[in-house]
């Protein structure tokens, strides 16, 4: 009895730490932080939890069937209570499961889990009346229904467990064909599932009557099948409270609202976009305290921006769940949307800026700097009142639309006075106008905000063959663990159920998202068992433990404790932002809440069904990995291939738009391709990342982990580049002045060049140790052909400081066709810095297009086995002069035109 207290002592002073910690954290400060919502809401969950933990206790089964081959409330027969049904109470154990997959934060993905939920169990449920339809009673319908029951089916031949097996399969795969999303398809399968092994099961000999109802149109309400769907509609009502949402309050309604979190978060990012400017015109300007740029720094935080408006958008797509009954929330919606799209362009002009810093400098004239200060303060103002809007409105009113018209004329004004400035002769500067010209972006940006529209996402309905091999994968898996269930587990369904929710949406990463299954199950079933053992005693005391007892009430408390302390760790890790495991923490969850439900007294789980349990979850998870595989083998589309077709569509894209640049397309130009593009492959490059890249190298070539995001930064330069010359396009005279000052300024091989680059590409991602033969022939070709060189470094620096000189005014102004624009040249000076910043953009993107082809000749300088010839045994005079390139030092970095040089050098001395 001593250490009964002992274990209770402990349990209670566990509680009291975990929940002064918990207070602690949820204390209302100054702002209420993501992960206190998080947190809050596992804690909540955790009660909910419990309180699912406390029914069995309140509804024993008094009852004992004949049969001792069943346990705990497998043995209580129908009639023991008479408003619950005993069919629910036997499945009760599962509900956490479910119950967890419907646990988050916010009302509008509640909404849209709860629809996939009940629409998915309802078409399981459509699935097995079908299946019993077809074959009534299921294997074990001839013990207990009549024989005039099987003369009404819809097949004469009733039950064939092939015909079952086949009817499951093609109903599988209409299911996966279907364009439903993915939480219905999990839902559907796992309630299937858990019908059709008992279907199929010879020793099954009641619940199929009649699935749904009989021929006679009797509901059976309290059947096997319908009362699964009880227990996920109960889920369903537990989880509504969970949320914690209040609607009389309106702080709550903002913390768990899509439409209020996703304008809260574009607020801020009004905000730092806005700090963002004013970071880099600090740094411009001549001041004793300027500070150094650092432009891999800058991009890094831009780039953050466009992650932070990516989950911004995301809480948007689930704003159509919260105002699909509501006018003005539709209104709300549609302008915010308009924000997202709004502040993306602004980040788009905010990487041309440090783009053009990091070319052109870091200072400004001194007469400049409050001009381009009054430019910061209109510019700020305009994002603090869309800021203003989206945090107390969750709108933007028409006032704020019209302050951004009347700021962005002004500020229009303000860098059109800088330029007349530099139409002075002993201004002129050719860098600081087309710097100034870019600025002049971001005032047209504000005029056009009605005219944003956001991007559709990317990927977003799959063509017939795409869902065609999607559904044939995982209805391969599927099939693999029903066969596996039904002919090596004697009809147990764990293996089935748990492929049923853990089928991969793509085959991209399946060595850490099955690791992280298996982790998750191993958890779940672990902790699940464990603090029964240690506090429970074993089965064999469960049984006996009374809640008139002592003792038993002790060792309920301390193992409730525990339930609500794993269940609140588990599913913070789940909903916490960022998480790593969040996959894992999810089974952990689902896992661990049915097993530690399961063995609180009248359920009696014994002990050898553990290690089974486990067998079933992990076969599952290596019965998916493995067909995955496989699929990705045989269709040729594993996440490598992804990453190579990925980058090789962004530099056919690079090529077709200087192709188009070339030809006088520069307003036309439509870029969105090669960003989506670019967004696909390094959404690939990250999960490849993720795998074992050990064991990929055995049968394929090695990833280039280095090569390829250096590429895809700069395609995204080049993206940039283009951006930046087509919005100082519209600025100039006419189009024509622009198209002429490209086409001056590439070189008219450089479109030929690109292609070669496309194929050069696909030699460099296919394995440098199969290609270096062909590779650097390829690069080369174009020169020898063409008469074009790679640039040297003088050259590189001539075009980056421009032609023009500050001291010479009409040099500065002889870009447009050779017009001497000085006369007028503060009527003019807009026009001018706008041909100025096209000429500017199309050095820098000439600059980038020069490093990619640099970053592939380079690429195989670092290995020195690469650059080794083949060796013949009879080799011509060429051939010897190639093969006294093999004693190169394993370190030497050598550029294409140094290899050149010494090939000659030995073709010389030969002859």
């Amino acid at each position: 009895m001593a250490s009964l207290w002992l274990v209770f002592f402990l349990a209670f002073l566990l509680l009291l730490v975990f929940l002064k910690r918990s207070w602690s954290l949820l204390r209302p400060r100054r702002g209420w932080c993501s992960s206190h919502l998080e947190y809050a809401l596992a804690l909540r969950s955790a009660l909910v939890y419990v309180a699912i933990g406390a029914v069995p206790l309140l509804f024993p089964c008094s009852e004992r069937s004949a049969n001792a081959s069943l346990k705990g409330w497998d043995r209580c027969p129908a009639s023991s209570y008479s408003l619950v049904p005993t069919n629910i109470m036997r499945i009760y154990h599962h509900l956490p499961f479910w119950y967890s997959f419907l646990v988050t934060p916010h009302l509008g993905s509640l909404v849209s889990g709860i629809y996939d939920a009940l629409l998915g169990a309802a078409t399981g449920l459509c699935m097995a009346s079908l299946l019993n339809l077809i074959m009534p009673g299921g294997a074990g319908g001839v013990n207990y229904l009549p024989e005039e029951y099987f003369s009404k089916a819809w097949l004469p031949f009733g039950y064939h467990s092939l015909g079952a097996i086949a009817f499951a399969v093609c109903s599988t795969y209409a299911l996966f064909f279907s364009s439903t999303p993915v939480g219905q398809k999990q839902y559907a399968l796992g309630v299937f599932s858990e019908f059709l092994i008992p279907f199929m099961n010879p020793r099954t000999t009641s619940g199929f009557r009649a699935v749904l109802w009989d021929w006679e149109f009797t509901w059976n309400w309290n059947g096997i099948a319908m009362c699964g769907f009880w227990l996920v509609a109960l889920a369903v009502l537990l989880a509504i409270p969970s949320v914690g949402l209040l609607p009389w309050s309106r702080e709550s309604v903002r913390r768990h609202s899509c439409l209020w979190c996703a304008a809260t978060e574009l607020a801020q990012l009004a905000e730092d976009t806005a700090g963002c400017l004013e970071y880099l015109m600090t740094i411009l300007q001549q001041e004793a305290w300027k500070f150094s740029f650092h432009a891999d720094s800058s991009n890094f935080y831009i780039r953050q921006l466009g992650k932070r408006r990516t989950t911004a958008e995301a809480l948007l797509e689930q704003v159509v769940w919260e105002s699909w009954a509501s006018a003005p929330m539709r209104v709300q919606h549609k302008h915010l949307r308009q924000v997202a799209a709004f502040l993306r362009q602004l980040r788009q002009l905010l990487r041309i800026q440090s783009g053009l810093m990091r070319y052109l400098g870091q200072s400004t004239a001194k007469g400049e700097q409050q001009l381009v200060e009054d430019f910061v303060l209109a510019c700020s103002e305009g994002l603090a009142a869309v800021a203003h809007d989206c945090r107390h409105k969750a709108d933007l009113s028409l006032e704020t639309r019209q302050e951004l018209q009347r700021l962005a004329k002004k500020a229009d004004e303000v860098l059109c006075k800088a330029l007349a400035k530099h139409a002075k002769p002993e201004n002129a500067s050719s860098a600081e106008m087309a710097f100034l010209d870019q600025l002049r972006s971001w005032p047209a940006t504000f005029n056009d905000f009605e005219s944003c529209h956001q991007d559709a996402a990317p990927g977003g309905q799959k063509d017939s063959r795409t869902r065609h091999w999607f559904a044939l994968r995982n209805t391969v898996s599927w099939t693999l663990a029903l066969l596996w269930s039904v002919y090596s587990r004697d009809y147990s369904m764990g293996c089935v159920v748990a492929t049923s929710f853990i089928f991969s949406e793509t085959s991209g990463s399946s060595f850490d998202t099955n690791m992280n299954r298996i982790l998750g199950v191993g958890m779940g079933l672990a902790v699940g068992n464990v603090p029964a053992i240690l506090i429970l005693s074993g089965t064999g005391a469960e049984a006996n433990l009374s809640l008139t007892s002592t003792s038993s009430l002790l060792r309920i408390f301390a193992y409730f404790v525990v339930m609500f302390i794993m269940w609140t760790l588990a599913m913070y890790g789940y909903l916490a932002p960022g998480s790593k495991y969040y996959r894992a923490c999810l089974l952990w969850v689902g896992y661990g809440g049915v097993q530690m439900l399961r063995h609180l007294p009248h359920f009696d789980q014994p002990d050898a069904e553990l290690f089974m349990a486990i067998l079933d979850n992990i076969v599952a998870i290596m019965v998916v990995f493995m067909v995955d595989m496989v699929f990705a083998y045989v269709q040729g589309n594993s996440t490598e291939e992804q990453v190579k077709a990925a980058v090789t569509r962004c530099a056919q894209h690079v090529a077709s738009a200087i192709e188009a640049l070339k030809v006088g397309k520069v307003t036309d130009l439509d870029l969105d391709p090669l960003q989506k593009d670019i967004k696909v492959a390094r959404f690939w490059d990250s999960e490849i990342q993720k795998e074992g890249l050990i064991w990929t190298r055995l049968w394929q070539p090695p990833y280039k982990a280095d090569s390829v995001p250096t590429l895809l930064d700069h395609f995204d330069e080049v993206y940039v580049w283009v951006s930046a010359l087509q919005n100082s396009a519209k600025r100039c005279e006419s189009t024509k002045h622009a198209a002429k000052l490209v086409k001056d300024i590439l070189p008219s091989s450089e479109a030929d060049r690109c292609h070669t680059f496309v194929r050069a590409i696909k030699l460099v991602l296919q394995g440098l140790d199969e290609s270096l033969h062909e590779l650097h022939p390829l690069l080369e070709e174009p020169n020898q052909k063409m008469g074009l060189a790679f640039m040297s470094s003088q050259n590189l620096c001539n075009l980056l400081q421009g032609e023009a000189t500050p001291s010479s005014t009409k040099a500065a102004f002889s870009l447009l066709d050779g017009i001497n624009l000085f006369d007028d040249a503060h009527e003019r000076a807009p026009e001018v810095a706008a041909g100025e910043a096209v000429k500017w953009s199309a050095k820098a993107l000439r600059v980038t297009l020069q490093r990619i082809g640099g970053l592939i000749a380079a690429g195989s300088a670092l290995a020195a086995r690469d650059w080794r010839a083949h060796r013949a045994q009879a080799r011509s005079g060429a051939e010897v002069a190639e093969a006294s390139l093999d004693d190169l030092d394993a370190n030497s970095l050598l550029t294409v035109p140094r290899l050149r040089q010494r090939l000659r050098k030995s073709q010389t001395s030969m002859f």
